[in-house]
């Protein structure tokens, strides 16, 4: 039986510090099939990705992984104890006995630590105390003041991640996890994504490998324009405000002149940019806080190589309920797969608005298979 290895991501871009992760992996775990839980087409700070999840999904067969398959909408665009569900409840449906992730700190023992804490009914009792005793608090700032009384402190956004994918992971049955450091010389994400949407792919040809530069060289990155155009516009004239954050959303859209300064506007001092967009796209599709009680029950198949299609062939049987390989052929999966399955699409087609691409472009998609000897 093959062993599979796991790696949760959004590649968005794919960068060098990636490329250390999968190296890592490669080399620990040579006769390992490696899977990559990628995000879709709207990622974790709720924005569309620069380059579609296909085109993602190629450059890291092309980089170190054998199968590339796809956390969805709204997993994806979630906050990490959601986006860590997602991610491992697909890693372990597809096999996974052991996660690597990027870590700031490296220190497996120290996550492991944290990750018991914030288990603990002790660790609850303290974020609710700190809660009531210092309102107005957003929910980061109350959970690092809870774990700083327990002896964590300053946990990064890379080591958070860390923490909720050992906790779901245990609760799946994976209890192999594997942090590699952060390299922190290498330009983050974010930083590339705002030279190539304001200087172009040319400006940031350093940092990406050549297979990769190649690639996005002939695709165009997403309008984020558009994107902040399509939220405005929805807060100033759909949203119906049924709650205190979306009645501050539709304030903050009759304040502005235009959609950057509504963008520039949204966040305060309890909630970030991220969280309150994540609050227009999850009200645009009528996804309330009940649907995070369950888990993804698909996932999408992006990528692969002909190490990892020989895997998914052996396993076809196995899989068949659970994996989409034909974007448009889902009748065999469960009344709560198709409903989530919907939502994807819908979220698909809003990116499409964002590329050019007709509103059924994803659902005509093949997965990319790497041939034997392609570069």
């Amino acid at each position: 039986m093959s062993k599979i290895t796991s790696v949760i991501c959004e590649l968005n871009p794919l960068h060098h510090g990636h490329l250390k992760v999968f190296s890592e992996i490669v080399d620990n775990e040579k006769d390992a099939v490696i899977i990559a839980v990628m995000s879709g087409n709207i990622t974790q700070r709720s924005l569309p990705a620069i380059y579609d999840k296909y085109i993602r999904a190629e450059t890291a067969v092309k980089n170190g992984a054998n199968i590339v398959v796809e956390l969805p909408f709204p997993w994806s665009s979630s906050g990490a104890e959601s986006f860590a569900l997602g991610g491992i409840r697909i890693a372990s449906e597809l096999g996974t006995q052991k996660v690597y992730f990027g870590s700031e700190s490296a220190d497996l023992g120290y996550l492991l630590k944290a990750s018991e804490i914030k288990d603990s009914d002790e660790f609850k009792s303290t974020q609710i105390s700190i809660e009531k005793s210092e309102r107005g608090q957003g929910s980061a700032s109350v959970f690092e003041k809870a774990m700083s009384r327990f002896g964590i402190d300053s946990l990064k956004a890379n080591d958070k991640l860390a923490i909720e994918y050992i906790r779901y992971g245990k609760k799946e049955g994976i209890n192999e996890f594997f942090p590699v450091k952060r390299d922190e010389k290498v330009t983050c994400s974010s930083e590339l994504r705002d030279s190539i949407y304001n200087y172009g792919i040319e400006s940031v040809i350093q940092y990406l490998p050549e297979s990769e530069f190649t690639l996005l060289s002939q695709n165009e990155p997403s309008d984020m324009d558009s994107f902040y155009k399509l939220l405005f516009a929805y807060s100033k004239l759909q949203m119906k405000g049924k709650t205190d954050i979306l009645k501050y959303i539709i304030k903050r859209s009759r304040e502005s002149e235009n959609e950057r300064e509504f963008i520039k506007l949204l966040p305060n001092s309890k909630h970030t940019r991220a969280r309150l967009i994540r609050e227009i796209l999850y009200d645009m599709f009528d996804i309330g806080k009940d649907f995070f009680n369950s888990r993804p029950e698909y996932t999408v198949l992006l990528a692969a190589d002909e190490k990892g299609k020989n895997y998914l062939s052996e396993n076809r049987k196995r899989l068949s309920s659970f994996l989409i390989t034909k974007p448009s052929d889902t009748e065999n999966f469960s009344d709560t797969a198709q409903k989530q399955i919907e939502l994807l699409r819908k979220s698909d087609e809003l990116y499409t608005l964002l590329t050019n691409k007709k509103s059924d472009y994803f659902l005509k998609k093949h997965p990319y298979i790497k041939k034997r000897g392609e570069l």
